[in-house]
């Protein structure tokens, strides 16, 4: 038994998030519908039978409920003495008349349903073509970015308004394309024509291969040796003994022509390999050779 006396409201710990009082909503719960798992199987055809007649005509539903041909003259009403041959009659007669009762109500179900559905289709398609004629709204045409009339004319597929055929700018478009087209034959004859004078040094053999790399690296009775200065005696067999490549700051003091003594003395002992493949250049355009 507790001996306090406040309510049991204030008895709530601090860490709990109900110490504060905060109002809720009536609705601050949205009810989610369970997930039925499983696919509905298609609803059978309840009023067109296989022989084509309508379940709901009157001579289909009685051949359906036939009364019995040798009735009970006289059904003894009687719970206490019901025979087992009258308890059978007025069964097959409550399974009749449910059946008429059942195909008739089930019958006017299906029309409730079809008719609300057909007028909610109806009502859905008039409001469609309603939005779809309808003008533009103030709103969205005063704050819509404006296009030119040419664009719209093209993205509708509209000839374009206020322009007319120009024989003049026509036969200019039709000399730009000659002159394109004759840039690009050009082009590609005189990559054709490179690529035939550049065919005679191609390796195409072992024999020219071994040739090609006993020229560059040397044999080795006669490797090929670099010298590691202009003034210095000492040759080597590795190229990498004469330095590193050229680095960002050397080629910009090629091109300035500054920096320190050891910088501007190690760019003067390099080959200007830069400026002959310029100047090579320079000859192939001047001269139209190879």
């Amino acid at each position: 038994r507790s001996f306090s006396s406040s309510p049991r409201a204030r008895s709530i710990a601090p860490e709990s998030p109900r110490f504060i009082d905060i109002p809720q909503p009536p609705q601050r719960d949205v009810v989610k519908r369970p997930i039925v798992k499983g696919v509905l199987p298609v609803p059978r055809q309840v009023f067109r039978s296989n022989t084509g007649n309508n379940m709901i005509d009157p001579k289909t539903l009685s051949l359906s409920t036939m009364e019995p041909s040798n009735p009970e003259q006289e059904l003894d009403t009687d719970t206490t003495t019901l025979s087992r041959r009258s308890y059978k009659a007025r069964a097959a007669q409550t399974r009749r008349q449910n059946l008429r009762q059942g195909v008739m109500d089930l019958y006017t179900r299906q029309e409730t349903q079809r008719t609300r559905s057909e007028r909610k289709q109806a009502a859905i398609f008039k409001a469609h073509n309603a939005a779809r004629v309808a003008p533009e709204r103030d709103d969205e045409r005063f704050t819509r970015t404006t296009v030119p009339q040419a664009v719209l004319d093209l993205l509708t597929k509209q000839p374009t308004s206020g322009r007319k055929s120009d024989p003049e700018a026509m036969e200019r478009s039709r000399m730009n394309y000659q002159r394109d087209l004759q840039k690009k034959s050009e082009r590609r004859r005189e990559a054709l024509q490179s690529l035939y004078v550049h065919a005679r040094n191609f390796i195409v053999n072992e024999a020219q291969l071994d040739e090609a790399i006993e020229k560059t690296f040397g044999t080795e009775e006669k490797p090929i040796r670099w010298s590691t200065g202009s003034w210095s005696k000492f040759e080597t067999t590795s190229i990498w003994a004469m330095g590193t490549p050229d680095t960002t700051n050397d080629m910009l003091a090629r091109l300035n022509r500054e920096g320190d003594s050891k910088t501007t003395q190690r760019i003067r002992d390099r080959p200007m390999g830069t400026s002959s493949e310029r100047l090579k250049k320079i000859a192939e355009v001047l001269t139209g050779g190879k």
